[in-house]
């Protein structure tokens, strides 16, 4: 990638940084904060967790919350309800906490409410913080598709109303929760019968996440490890163009 591909790239992202992500938006790469509680959940090697990392395989909740606030105090029980009873049915979880000590720490809010999904830290101003949603009140709670398009963003806690949009959301994704294992199926687009649709757009996808460094979920590396190495790089994305130009996926 040159130069100038890069500084558009950087500055698109940035751009979006500084934007409210409501309802139909895309969530940016790189949006994400350091992990504080729950870090075996996490496989990131800095120890933050990035909202992009579930794209393409599973639903994202995430719950913005203070450990003061009693409507966020009586959610996390109900939150890990929720996530025992779907996560193989492709649902994620990830709470997003400021305010610690008031009285809970990040520690202390798992270990209360037997919480087993990921905790993120989110006093880091640079990282995700409660403003890249709009957050006012507390708790809030946003629904990320997995094709990465925010589907619910409300604040409160209204069972229903999200358990709803989880339902909706898990039933968009349909198979691909769970991942599919189909090489090359990179950038979740069928055709009319279903079948995967492998083409050009796919190999882009691979050159972005490769030359973006981007931290690789397991079920990326199971479609996109062309070599079979159990790593992708941009030996796979040779592999890729060679096997697209011999013409060795019939779409």
């Amino acid at each position: 990638m040159n130069k100038i591909k890069l500084l558009i790239l950087s500055f698109l992202i940035s751009f979006s940084y500084s934007q409210v992500l409501e309802v139909g938006d895309t969530i940016p790469s790189g949006l994400g904060l350091p992990v504080c509680g729950n870090l075996e959940t996490s496989i990131m090697p800095n120890d933050s967790l990035y909202l992009d990392y579930y794209q393409g395989w599973r639903v994202t909740w995430v719950m913005f919350f203070t450990s003061w606030c009693p409507f966020c105090q009586d959610e996390a029980p109900f939150t890990e309800e929720v996530y025992t009873a779907l996560q193989d049915s492709g649902l994620t979880i990830v709470g997003v906490g400021w305010d610690w000590g008031l009285p809970d720490s990040c520690s202390e809010w798992v270990e209360n409410y037997g919480l087993t999904y990921p905790m993120l830290d989110g006093t880091d101003a640079e990282g995700t913080s409660w403003e890249d949603f709009g957050v006012s009140g507390i708790p809030h709670n946003v629904i990320i598709g997995a094709d990465g398009v925010v589907k619910y963003s409300v604040a409160g806690y209204n069972e229903n109303s999200v358990l709803e949009a989880v339902a909706n959301a898990l039933e968009e994704c349909g198979d691909a929760c769970g991942c599919s294992d189909i090489l090359g199926d990179l950038d979740g687009t069928y055709n009319s019968e279903g079948d995967p649709l492998i083409n050009i757009m796919d190999l882009l996808k691979l050159a972005d996440m490769v030359s973006l460094d981007t931290d690789l979920n397991p079920c990326f590396i199971t479609k996109a490890d062309f070599s079979n190495d159990g790593i992708v790089n941009i030996i796979d994305i040779f592999a890729f163009a060679t096997m697209l130009s011999e013409g060795q996926f019939d779409n």
